[in-house]
């Protein structure tokens, strides 16, 4: 315990708080970018990371994903000795980890705590400092989870809902992972590592059975992305994805199934959204990083969209037709405050606008 609060109390020095969050329930977890954010919600899509809502059409059970790769995973509950606040530890490949909640000492108005990460691999070691609203369940879905791995692992930690008794995560290569929350200074938490963009399905039981599965959205070498939770026998969408926009070293991709929508840049970051029902036209999102992509939707008679930046400077664009819906992308400067967009349909006729 003394050996955990001098690496906390050493480490914090190196930390910046976060400021408040403005839309803290769509975020978790250090690696708060772009990628990482799933935005649920109705209305029309018109700033950045709006909702969008779509209609699902496919069955998705609680079967384990197709099996494949070469790697092991184990989690166990802490031991009877562990250090105050830790929530799990295990193995990826032989290689130990623990994963430790505590309040930040000295967090400011913000209530922050920070996760420990002990492992055999330094890579993977550190501290990570979290506002406590990112780590809260707000109800919505049966566990938050967040994301605090490196390039080559993703450390997964949630706040589990109370109906909730236990998890199980069927990863790609036939292991199954049970995952029983574990109280820790008021949250009801669970922890799990596995290698970066393996394949899995995460499903929440509770006294009466199954209630949810969530199939995340998942690229080489990243972390999966969670976003839709289907109850039992309740369809999502069909797989399918497409380029939706492409220039000079950048290229757009939109990727559609049980996950819900995920818009994809050329950095591999990636935006995903709750589907619900029918796309408007707007401003869906926009990525991160130096080659920033603008992502938009556009309904049926929209024939195309004209994007007016700062200086003057109009951006012309298309819709493109993915699995049914209709998107839009572009690469834009880093500054696009007072940008504007307005929709034509075949004939020239304005059908929309925003800004």
């Amino acid at each position: 315990m003394n050996d955990l609060n001098e690496r906390l109390n050493e480490a914090l020095d190196e930390i910046t708080p976060r400021p408040a969050p403005v839309a803290g329930a769509i975020r978790h977890g250090k690696r708060i970018q772009w990628r990482r954010r799933a935005v649920a919600g109705a209305g029309v899509a018109a700033v950045v990371a709006a909702a969008v809502i779509i209609p699902r059409s496919l069955h998705v059970t609680a079967a384990p994903p197709p099996t494949g790769g070469q790697y092991t995973v184990t989690v166990q509950p802490p031991s009877p000795h562990a250090p105050a606040g830790q929530i799990a530890t295990g193995t990826v490949n032989g290689m130990h980890w623990a994963l430790s909640l505590q309040p930040c000492p000295s967090s400011g108005s913000h209530q922050m705590y920070c996760f420990t990460t002990l492992s055999d691999d330094r890579q993977m070691q550190g501290l990570e400092s979290v506002d406590k609203a990112l780590i809260l369940n707000d109800g919505t879905t049966p566990v938050s989870l967040g994301d605090l791995g490196e390039p080559r692992y993703q450390l997964r930690y949630g706040a589990v809902r109370t109906d909730v008794t236990y998890l199980k995560v069927y990863l790609g290569n036939g292991t199954v992972l049970t995952l029983r929350p574990l109280l820790v200074d008021g949250f009801r938490m669970v922890a799990f590592a596995a290698p970066a963009g393996v394949q899995m399905t995460v499903t929440a039981y509770g006294s009466a059975g199954e209630i949810a599965t969530a199939t995340p959205f998942v690229q080489p070498g990243q972390a999966a992305v969670f976003n839709t939770w289907l109850r039992p026998g309740q369809p999502g969408l069909p797989v399918s994805d497409g380029v939706i926009g492409s220039g000079a070293n950048w290229t757009a991709k939109a990727y559609i199934g049980p996950w819900g929508i995920c818009l994809s840049g050329s950095a591999g970051d990636s935006t995903c959204f709750t589907p619900s029902g029918a796309l408007t036209t707007g401003v869906l999102a926009i990525s991160g990083g130096d080659k920033q992509v603008v992502f938009g939707s556009a309904t049926p008679q929209v024939a195309r969209m004209v994007f007016t930046l700062p200086h003057g400077q109009a951006v012309t664009v298309r819709p493109v037709t993915v699995g049914g819906y209709r998107f839009i992308a572009f690469s834009a400067p880093a500054d696009k405050s007072g940008m504007t967009w307005t929709a034509y349909d075949d004939t020239g006729k304005v059908v929309a606008t925003g800004s």
